[in-house]
């Protein structure tokens, strides 16, 4: 796997993924509440067909979590990471579908600055992406688990360049 380690310039971290079917993730190791709203800003300056992740409620040992994938193509998938599912079969997929789409055209800036917000608060799981609500859902699937994290994650198309300009997590007023 070809990705190299992420490069903080001017308060910006990029990240660049030479390999087909790739999926880096940094998780944040301040521990935090189970209920949380994780806000990033983040670019795409490689191919446009490629993923950028926010994570919440992830297990220390990293064996369970939420996550919400949004392609600067405007594809989207809430997914719920389930690592016993691929221990008890390693050709099985441990990614769990809880409801995907695609965003209004254009709602995602394939070149420019985009600001995604998750949040995570009791059952309720919502994305936004540059102030437009792409989804609210309820899930009790996982309980505790207080990391977040963000990824990047590259198709066939390479090389994949994200850059991240910033990112925070806070408890909901």
């Amino acid at each position: 796997m070809q990705t190299e380690p992420p490069l903080v310039q001017d308060g910006i971290m990029d990240w660049k993924i030479r390999d087909n079917e790739t999926y880096a993730y940094k998780f944040i190791n301040d521990s935090l509440v189970e209920d949380v709203v994780i806000e990033a800003k983040w670019k795409s300056n490689g191919q446009s067909l490629n993923g950028v992740a926010l994570l919440c409620r992830a297990s220390e040992d990293y064996t369970g979590w939420y996550e919400f994938r949004m392609s600067a193509q405007g594809e989207w998938q809430l997914l719920q990471y389930d690592k016993s599912i691929r221990d008890n079969d390693p050709f099985k997929n441990p990614y769990v579908t809880i409801k995907k789409g695609v965003a209004k055209q254009k709602l995602v800036r394939v070149t420019g600055d985009n600001v995604s917000k998750f949040s995570c608060v009791g059952s309720k799981l919502s994305y936004e992406v540059n102030g437009t609500k792409i989804i609210e859902t309820s899930n009790t699937k996982i309980k505790g688990g207080g990391l977040v994290g963000f990824g990047a994650m590259s198709a066939t198309y390479l090389p994949v360049v994200i850059q991240w300009d910033y990112l925070s997590a806070e408890q909901p007023e």
